[in-house]
């Protein structure tokens, strides 16, 4: 009865944990083949059929009951009776996303002995994160595992481009220190992949794929070691996945080959021993051929040497030549600008605006004359000559000085035609050819001008 209610306790516990987790997107429901466990379940937050070394456990079903960041905590629902005390398993996962059909993850648990796996039991308890992820951090970032989503290697979305480091036909290829003849490498036939072609000696000391056809995964690189997740392209492999930990001197790759994934000590000359089998040692040079393609073009044939990107190379060039360009386009019309703003304005000058002096009138003042002319005399007007039209001079302080009082004209004989004088005048008048012309020569020699005299009334 007790062991009743501690299951139902458990169910209730995990249901209402669920939903306090969210996975990386591309982590969507279906079958996934993970590099350590194979085949695994992926159903909203939990992971199902889970397999398990524990005695007449083969599987187990991991619910997330806590998040932090990228670190997952599941507990499994399935629990053991030791002795008496109910012990419940934790697993603790930092999952990674690296595209839509590829993740990576670290195991957060160190590996348990009674449990002879990377799980947490706790008796009688709920384990914290603090208490189920016990392993040291940071991880080491070679020990990542990969997670591929079942059928994209086939369809080819997960496959990658392998390193540039072996990106090459190797003629020479010695596997545990034994050479092969007429053995190769080639990773140009078809970049994505590696494929070992392997002669005697080597019918005994193979790679971990018997048919020696990898598919390149993901791949990182820790100081001068690049570590490759490789699929194993056997159609029933022993292991799925291998680490392929290399480095390249010149022409020379030293590597080693790993089961399942690279564990804390596994570099390019240490294998990592995985489920009691250690890895191979591999080393492969005399490169005969080279496909370090730059932009997707990839090299293929005898003599293909390096396949380059032109059109690439040529975008590249043109980039600082178009900014020179248009720095210098640039500097041109700043200049022009500038000159033309300044020679605006050295050139146009703002001119005063004066009031307007407007002569229309007989009378005189500081700023207006008047003077009005007609063609012909009439009595009551003064002077015989006057403006028709409005004589407009500007008043500004520099014209004043010049603007003198109109000259007063006056006859300097008697004109027998003046209209003024009454018709029945006895005045006796002179013949026209008796008369003198001044000696200055005046308008027409006729008329004498006084004008400050007279205009003032002096």
């Amino acid at each position: 009865m007790l062991h009743i209610l501690l299951i139902l306790c458990t169910g209730l516990f995990i249901h209402c944990t669920e939903g306090t987790c969210t996975f990386p997107t591309s982590l969507t429901d279906g079958t996934w083949i993970s590099a350590e466990k194979g085949n695994l379940q992926i159903s909203g937050t939990s992971i199902l059929k889970y397999p398990m070394d524990i005695s007449g456990v083969a599987t187990f079903d991991f619910n997330c009951i806590v998040q932090s960041d990228t670190t997952y905590l599941f507990q499994a629902v399935e629990f053991q009776n030791v002795f008496g005390v109910i012990t419940r398993f934790f697993l603790c996962l930092d999952i990674h996303e690296v595209n839509g059909n590829v993740l990576t993850y670290f195991l957060g648990t160190e590996y348990d002995v009674f449990v002879r796996d990377f799980i947490f039991p706790l008796a009688e308890d709920i384990a914290t994160m603090a208490q189920a992820c016990n392993r040291a951090t940071p991880y080491e970032t070679h020990t990542f595992i990969t997670l591929v989503k079942t059928g994209s290697v086939d369809d080819g979305s997960a496959p990658i481009k392998c390193p540039d480091d072996v990106l090459s036909v190797f003629d020479d290829v010695a596997i545990a220190d034994q050479t092969c003849a007429n053995s190769i490498l080639d990773v140009c036939s078809n970049q994505t992949q590696m494929n070992f072609t392997l002669d005697a000696p080597c019918a005994t000391e193979k790679t971990l794929a018997t048919a020696g056809q990898y598919t390149c995964i993901h791949h990182i690189t820790s100081g001068q070691t690049t570590y490759l997740s490789l699929w194993n392209n056997d159609a029933s492999p022993t292991y799925q996945f291998s680490c392929f930990a290399f480095q390249r001197v010149d022409d020379v790759v030293t590597a080693t080959e790993t089961a399942k994934y690279c564990t804390a000590t596994t570099d390019h000359v240490t294998p990592g021993t995985q489920d009691s089998v250690t890895g191979k040692t591999i080393v492969v040079n005399t490169p005969s051929q080279s496909c370090i393609a730059v932009g997707p073009t990839a090299a293929s044939g005898p003599d293909a040497g390096v396949t380059i990107n032109y059109n690439g190379l040529y975008a590249l060039l043109l980039i600082p030549l178009y900014i020179l360009l248009s720095l210098l386009i640039l500097l041109i019309l700043c200049c022009c600008c500038g000159y033309s703003k300044k020679k605006k304005k050295t050139t146009e000058k703002h001119r005063p605006e004066s009031p307007i002096i407007v002569i229309s009138k007989a009378e005189t003042s500081n700023l207006k004359f008047g003077m009005r002319s007609e063609l012909y005399m009439k009595r009551g007007h003064f002077g015989l000559f006057r403006p028709k039209k409005s004589l407009v001079i500007p008043s500004h302080p520099s014209f004043l000085p010049c603007v003198l009082p109109l000259p007063r004209v006056e006859p300097i004989y008697k004109d027998p035609f003046l209209l003024d004088e009454p018709a029945t005048s006895t005045r006796t008048v002179e013949p026209l050819r008796t008369l003198k012309p001044p000696s200055s020569p005046g308008i027409g020699g006729l008329y004498s001008f006084d004008a400050v005299d007279d205009i003032m009334g002096r």
